[in-house]
């Protein structure tokens, strides 16, 4: 009988130690369609220990309505960070998935439109790169500034 409570214990505190991960909330709630955005996913149960795999130590993956983020990472057992992949405006799922299970939470974060495009979003630093760029200006007069740099034409 003292056998039986022993592995009923055992079982008991395996079964809380590896709990499921959840997620609770995210934050900042909604960024750029063009990602890039930082959040904090806070829940419980995040690990960045796998077992079975190699190496042992792997952060939780994590999914923005399927989309693995630019970058991630594991923070502690409440708190993972990611930055968000590129999305089309609306709200989206975010999913935790590492060993022990997964936890998808719906809605959780809202992708918005980008007031303006730009392309292309790189250059030389001298300058010279023709731009355009797209989007609600408003009425006229306006400015384009690069950096400190006004744009003249």
């Amino acid at each position: 009988m003292r056998q039986l409570r022993l592995f009923a214990a055992l079982l008991l505190f395996t079964s809380i130690a590896s709990a499921a991960p959840v997620i609770t909330s995210i934050t900042p709630a909604q960024g750029s369609e063009s990602g890039g955005t930082t959040v904090t996913i806070r829940g419980s149960g995040f690990s960045n220990q796998c077992t079975g795999c190699n190496p042992t130590t792997k952060p939780p993956d994590i999914f923005f309505d399927g989309v693995a983020p630019t970058t991630w990472g594991y923070t502690s057992a409440t708190e993972l960070a990611a930055v968000t992949p590129p999305h089309a405006p609306g709200a989206v799922s975010v999913k935790v998935k590492q060993f022990n299970g997964e936890f998808t939470l719906a809605n959780a974060f809202t992708y918005v439109k980008d007031p303006f495009a730009m392309s292309p979003k790189t250059g030389p630093a001298a300058g010279g790169t023709v731009v355009t760029i797209k989007g609600a200006f408003g009425s006229f007069p306006y400015a384009i500034i690069f950096g400190e740099t006004f744009v003249p034409t």
